[in-house]
C-alpha cells in the first residue's frame, strides 16, 4: 500500500467541504472551515533538507524550535539517563498479520481500559476501512493519523515492522483519535503542539506493559518496553545538545533574522562540522513533542501499574484541559490537576530495566 494512501478521499473531502461552506453558517461553517484546514496541511508535502547547507539546517532546527522555548529544559531529565549508545537490544520481531494486529490492539483496550475509553476506541475500530497497513522506507516515516473533524472521522496509516512495536504503536495511534473525540480544537497542532503525544504516548506506553502479562508476548513486550526508552533516552540526549547550540545562537526578540544567521555562521566556524553534521542528520527537533510527552507520561503511567482507576481519572482530566489555552496556561492547568513533568522519569527507567533484568534471569 502506497504512502499518503488516503490522498485521493482528502482530496474528495476537500472538494465536498469547499462546496458546503458556501451555503453553512455559525458553528457549522466554523468547523467545516477548520477540517477544510486541516485536509490542506496534510495534502502539503513536508520540506525534506537534502543537500541544504549546515547554515540552513541549524536555522530550520531553530525555526522549529523556538516556539517552545520555555520548554526546553524540561528535556535533561531524560537526557541524563542515557548512555549515548543506542541499541543495546534489537526491538523483538513478531510474524503477525495486519489482522492480528488490529485484534491485539482492540483486546488491549477492551481489556485494560474503562468502558468510557473502550466505547471512544470502539467508534473508531467501527472505521477499520480508514485503517492502513503500508510498507515504505521506515527511516522516512512510521505512523500518522489525520482526523476530520466535521466527518467525526480518522485516518491512520502505519508501516509495518514486524516487530511487537507494532502493537503499540497502534494504540499510539488509536490514542490520538480517542483524545480527539473527546476533546478537540486545532490549536493543539498550533499553540499547543508540545503537549500533542501526551494522551497517545499513554496508551502506547500501557499497551507495552499490558502485554508484559501475556504468557506468548510477555518476553517480547518487556523487551519492546525497555529498548523504546532507552532509544527515547538516546533522543533525548541528543535535544539536549542541540538545545544548547540553539542556546548559543539565539537572539532576542528585538534582534533580526540576520543577526540569527550571522550567529550560525559564527557558530559553525568554530565547531567540529562532521559532529554538527551527524546531530542534524538526526534531526533532534522532531523529537521534541515526543520527548515532552514521556517527561509528563511516565508519572501516569507509574500510577496506572499501581491503581488503574485513579490513572484514568487524571488522563480524563488531562483530556478535557482546555484546548484553547497558551502553551504556558497549559503547562499550568496540568500542573493543577497534578502531573508534574520528570515527576516519574528515573522511577519509569528503574521500572523497564528491573523488568529486563527480571526477564533474564528466567
Amino acid at each position: 500500500m502506497q504512502y499518503d494512501w488516503y490522498k485521493k478521499e482528502l482530496e474528495a473531502k476537500l472538494r465536498e467541504l469547499k462546496r458546503l461552506v458556501k451555503t453553512a453558517s455559525g458553528e457549522q461553517r466554523e468547523v467545516i472551515n477548520e477540517t477544510i484546514s486541516t485536509i490542506e496541511d496534510n495534502l502539503v508535502k513536508p520540506c525534506r533538507l537534502v543537500n541544504y547547507t549546515l547554515e540552513e539546517r541549524l536555522l530550520y532546527e531553530y525555526q522549529n524550535m523556538i516556539e517552545f522555548r520555555p520548554l526546553w529544559d524540561l528535556c535533561e531529565s531524560l537526557a541524563d539517563l542515557s548512555d549515548n549508545e543506542i541499541l543495546k537490544h534489537p526491538y523483538p520481531e513478531i510474524d503477525l498479520k495486519d489482522k492480528e494486529i488490529l485484534e491485539l490492539t482492540h483486546d488491549f483496550f477492551k481489556n485494560a481500559t474503562p468502558s468510557w475509553i473502550y466505547d471512544l476506541f470502539m467508534k473508531l475500530f467501527r472505521q477499520r476501512k480508514n485503517i492502513h497497513f503500508i510498507n515504505c522506507n521506515q527511516s522516512l516515516f512510521y505512523a500518522d493519523m489525520v482526523f476530520l473533524k466535521y466527518y467525526n472521522a480518522c485516518y491512520i496509516q502505519m508501516a509495518r515492522k514486524y516487530e511487537f512495536s507494532d502493537i503499540p504503536t497502534l494504540a499510539h495511534e488509536f490514542g490520538h483519535g480517542i483524545q480527539f473525540l473527546s476533546n478537540y480544537h486545532a490549536n493543539i497542532f498550533t499553540n499547543l503542539k508540545a503537549f500533542s503525544e501526551i494522551v497517545s504516548s499513554f496508551f502506547e506506553f500501557i499497551c507495552g506493559y499490558y502485554y508484559t502479562k501475556d504468557s506468548t508476548l510477555g518476553s517480547k513486550a518487556i523487551v519492546n518496553n525497555y529498548v523504546t526508552w532507552d532509544i527515547a533516552c538516546y533522543d533525548a540526549s541528543s535535544l539536549v545538545k542541540e538545545i544548547q547550540i540553539l542556546k548559543s545562537i539565539e537572539v532576542s526578540s528585538y534582534e533580526t533574522k540576520l543577526d540569527l544567521y550571522q550567529n550560525i555562521k559564527k557558530f559553525i566556524a568554530s565547531s567540529d562540522k562532521n559532529n554538527l553534521r551527524d546531530l542534524l542528520d538526526n534531526k533532534p527537533s522532531a523529537n521534541f513533542i515526543y520527548i515532552i510527552a514521556y517527561t509528563i507520561v511516565t508519572q501516569l503511567v507509574m500510577i496506572y501499574i499501581k491503581d488503574p482507576d485513579y490513572a484514568f481519572y487524571l488522563l480524563k482530566k488531562l483530556m478535557e484541559i482546555d484546548l484553547r489555552l497558551t502553551q504556558e496556561q497549559y503547562l499550568d492547568a496540568l500542573l493543577d490537576i497534578g502531573l508534574l513533568p520528570t515527576e516519574s522519569v528515573e522511577e519509569y527507567n528503574h521500572h523497564v530495566k528491573r523488568e529486563l533484568t527480571r526477564l533474564k534471569k528466567l
